[in-house]
C-alpha cells in the first residue's frame, strides 16, 4: 500500500473533490507542467497543496496512475502576464521617450576636479553603487578624498556627504582633506616652494578651516563597530547624498572571522545597494584588490565573491602605468558602468606637495581579460 501511496505522490499528484492536480513546479512523471505563474491563475477550489501521505484517499489509489484524469489549464490571458503589461504601459514608453530627449536631466552631479571622467560617469547619480580598488600604496583613499570634495565645490548645490574612514582614520583624512582643500581654493600657493605645506595650512589655517566648515561634509565614528541600521535616520535627517566607506575589508573584519567574513561581505554590499536605493544616495566603497602578480588589475581582481562586482553600478580602478611612465603617473579605469557603458582610462599626475591629482587626457581601453 505504502508504495503505491509514494507512486501518486511522486508522480505530483494530490486529491481534491475526486479529481487531481499538480502542485507543484516542474514536469510530473505524466508529462503535465504547472509553473506557478500559471497555477495563480486558475479557479479557486482546483489547486491544494501537496497533502502528507496519510491524508492521500485510498480510493485514488490503484496501479494504473496514468488513468487518473488530467485537468485543463487555461491559457493565461494576455492582460494578465506581468512582462506584457509591463512592456505594453504608455508610462514606460513616455517616460523612456522623456529621457531619450532630456540627457542632461538625467546627468548626476558634476565634479570640481575630473570633468573627463564625471562626462564618462555622467555625474554621480543618486540611487548608484559604486566600488573603488586599487592596489596597496596607489594612492586610493588620496584620490578618492579629492574625488569626493570635487562633488562638494559645486557652488550651486553642494553634495552633503558622509564619510567612514575605517582603514585611515578622520583625522588624518580632515587634513588631507583641508589640505586639498586650501590648493584647490588658492592654486598659487602650490608654487610657493620656501615654506613647507604644514607651515602654509599653519598661517591661513583659521580662514582655511571657516570656510572648510561649511561644506556639508560628516565624518561616521569609526571607533564604533559600523552599524548601517543606525545611519537611517541619520541619511534622512542630514540628507546626504553621497556616503563613502574605506574600505570594505576592514568593515567586514569588524563582525566575521575565517569563511564567515566572506559572508558578512556578501550581506554588506547587499545592503549598501538596498540602502542607496531606498534613500536615494550614490554610496562609494573602496574595496582592495586580490593578492596578484599582474600588474593591471580586472573586474575580477576585486576581493571577496563575485557579488561585489554584481551588485556594483560602476567599477573604478586606479592603476600603476606602463614603467615608462612618470612614479607619480596614475591610471582611472572604468571597470564596468551599467548606465552608459563606456569603459574609458583617464590618466592623472599627482602632485605630492598639493595632495591633488590632475587629469591629463582620456582614452578608450579594452580591459584586460587574463
Amino acid at each position: 500500500m505504502m508504495n503505491r501511496v509514494r507512486r501518486l505522490v511522486a508522480a505530483g499528484f494530490a486529491p481534491l473533490g475526486g479529481r487531481c492536480m499538480s502542485t507543484y513546479a516542474g514536469i510530473s512523471k505524466q508529462g503535465l507542467t504547472i509553473p506557478p505563474e500559471i497555477a495563480s491563475f486558475l479557479p479557486a477550489g482546483r489547486v491544494a497543496r501537496r497533502p502528507p501521505l496519510h491524508e492521500v484517499r485510498s480510493d485514488l489509489i490503484g496501479d494504473d496512475v496514468a488513468a487518473i484524469p488530467k485537468p485543463r489549464i487555461p491559457p493565461v490571458p494576455d492582460s494578465l502576464n506581468p512582462l506584457a503589461l509591463y512592456l505594453e504601459s504608455e508610462s514606460y514608453y513616455a517616460r523612456l521617450r522623456f529621457e531619450l530627449e532630456n540627457p542632461d536631466i538625467f546627468t548626476g552631479r558634476p565634479n570640481f576636479f575630473f570633468k573627463e571622467l564625471d562626462k564618462h560617469l555622467k555625474g554621480l547619480r543618486e540611487r548608484e553603487f559604486t566600488v573603488f580598488t586599487g592596489k596597496t600604496g596607489t594612492g586610493k583613499t588620496t584620490f578618492i578624498a579629492q574625488y569626493t570634495l570635487g562633488y562638494m565645490l559645486d557652488q550651486k548645490e553642494p553634495t552633503p556627504t558622509m564619510w567612514g574612514s575605517y582603514e585611515m582614520g578622520n583625522q588624518k583624512l580632515v587634513k588631507m582633506k583641508m589640505r586639498q582643500f586650501m590648493f584647490a581654493k588658492n592654486p598659487a600657493l602650490g608654487m610657493q616652494t620656501s615654506k613647507s605645506v604644514d607651515d602654509l595650512l599653519l598661517e591661513s589655517l583659521d580662514d582655511v578651516s571657516a570656510e572648510f566648515r561649511k561644506l556639508p561634509l560628516y565624518f561616521l565614528n569609526t571607533k564604533r563597530a559600523f552599524d548601517l541600521g543606525s545611519l537611517r535616520s541619520v541619511v534622512q535627517d542630514l540628507g546626504i547624498k553621497h556616503m563613502v566607506l574605506d574600505n570594505l575589508q576592514f568593515i567586514a573584519g569588524e563582525v566575521g572571522v575565517g569563511n564567515k567574513k566572506f559572508d558578512c561581505m556578501d550581506d554588506l554590499v547587499r545592503n549598501l545597494r538596498d540602502f542607496a536605493d531606498e534613500y536615494d544616495l550614490h554610496v562609494t566603497l573602496i574595496a582592495h584588490p586580490r593578492k596578484e602578480n599582474a600588474r593591471k588589475l580586472t573586474i575580477q581582481s576585486l576581493f571577496g565573491s563575485g557579488k561585489l562586482s554584481q551588485e556594483s553600478d560602476n567599477v573604478i580602478a586606479l592603476q600603476l602605468p606602463d614603467r615608462a611612465e612618470s612614479r607619480q603617473t596614475r591610471l582611472v579605469q572604468i571597470l564596468k558602468q551599467r548606465e552608459g557603458g563606456n569603459l574609458v582610462e583617464t590618466k592623472v599626475v599627482y602632485n605630492p606637495r598639493t595632495c591633488l591629482y590632475e587629469e591629463i587626457s582620456p582614452n578608450p581601453f579594452l580591459p584586460d581579460t587574463d
